[in-house]
């Protein structure tokens, strides 16, 4: 893993970290391919927004990715043994691995940063994401990250039936293939054991604004 200083001085607790190929640049999280190929998101592009990454920051980044993968080469597949003894924060940890040991390891240590950069990747698996909702500490980022997760299924929608979140519910309602997933065997769930919110939102088919 590599650590460089936040182009923005003002943000004293923000840095930019590289695990692998995910690079997170303060609060935003990126793919190197997106670097490289500039095809970055609006708030980067623009000098007068606190995430604007400058020329000379993308050289950067990719000098220290290239040294990141010479001397780590493939560490989005590394174990925990090696997380222990290179120490990235959770939240990266959990957001860019690709080993099953370490994502195990999350859970079952039920560790809260590491879940939620957990609840971000798209390795994660319908059981997973299951696991996240069910863990005691579950929070509303969690929830959100999960309602946009690309393995998201009609069982994982079914943890949602007590939602009282409106932006976790929205997130929800919004997505592109929510019509196929709310099939009658969740609708009769939301029924039964859905708060007033879900129950508006996919029984009576409210809008989010007349909640």
């Amino acid at each position: 893993m590599k650590i460089l200083p936040f182009p923005n001085k003002t943000e004293d607790t923000l840095n930019i970290s590289i695990f692998g190929d995910i690079v997170l640049f303060g609060y935003m999280k990126l793919h190197i391919s997106e670097i490289i190929e500039r095809k970055l998101p609006e708030e980067c592009k623009n000098y007068l927004n606190s995430h604007y990454m400058p020329p000379h920051i993308i050289e950067n980044i990719l000098e220290a990715h290239h040294q990141n993968s010479c001397e780590h080469p493939n560490e989005q597949l590394a174990d925990w043994a090696y997380l222990e003894k290179t120490h990235p924060p959770q939240y990266i940890a959990g957001l860019a691995t690709e080993n099953r040991n370490v994502i195990e390891t999350i859970l079952e240590k039920n560790l809260y940063f590491g879940k939620l950069g957990l609840s971000l990747n798209p390795v994660a698996t319908e059981s997973d994401l299951i696991r996240i909702l069910k863990s005691e500490d579950v929070s509303e980022n969690m929830r959100f990250n999960i309602t946009k997760h690309q393995n998201l299924t009609k069982e994982v929608i079914k943890l949602f039936a007590s939602e009282d979140c409106r932006l976790v519910i929205e997130s929800l309602k919004l997505r592109k293939n929510i019509g196929s997933l709310i099939d009658p065997d969740v609708r009769l769930h939301f029924q039964k054991c859905g708060s007033k919110l879900i129950r508006d939102a996919f029984i009576y088919n409210k809008k989010i604004s007349d909640f």
